[in-house]
């Protein structure tokens, strides 16, 4: 699973692009179109822009 972000705040002073690449497969087959993109993909991409947005905000407060 890839997926690519632009973050923006400008009240706050954030932004940042994104870019990741995860293994979103459980059983190790591919090409079987069994990936686990919401159980698994989503919500770790979600928590990992969550937090880096929260690293960028406390960066640009020191």
């Amino acid at each position: 699973m890839t997926d690519t972000a632009y973050i923006v705040n400008q009240k706050e002073g954030v932004a940042f692009l994104l870019h990741a690449t995860i293994l979103v497969n459980k059983d190790g087959v591919f090409n079987d179109d069994q990936y686990e993109y919401d159980e698994i993909g989503i919500p770790f991409l979600a928590a990992l822009g969550r937090e880096l947005y929260r690293l960028q905000k406390e960066e640009g407060n020191k």
